[in-house]
């Protein structure tokens, strides 16, 4: 992959991981693999930093689904 596909390919990552939500069709684990896939790629110091911003996003965006599963399930519990 060339820099300016890593730039495309980061640009639409922040895009994906802004939008996600518990209904999407994709599982968690296919945007970090394709995250991950990445870091084969020949990148800038600049790239680098903005992988890691969204390796933190994913993580945030993970632990926030996670949370709203478990209120839906303390919900459905308590119906």
């Amino acid at each position: 992959m060339n820099y300016q596909d890593i730039d495309k390919e980061i640009a639409h990552l922040k895009v994906v991981f802004n939008a996600l939500s518990s209904r999407d069709g994709f599982p968690l684990s296919y945007w970090h693999r394709r995250l991950h896939a990445l870091h084969h790629s020949p990148m800038m110091p600049a790239q680098r930093r903005r992988v890691a911003q969204l390796e933190a996003m994913l993580r945030s965006v993970a632990a926030r689904l996670d949370r709203l599963a478990g209120a839906t399930s303390l919900a459905s519990a308590a119906s």
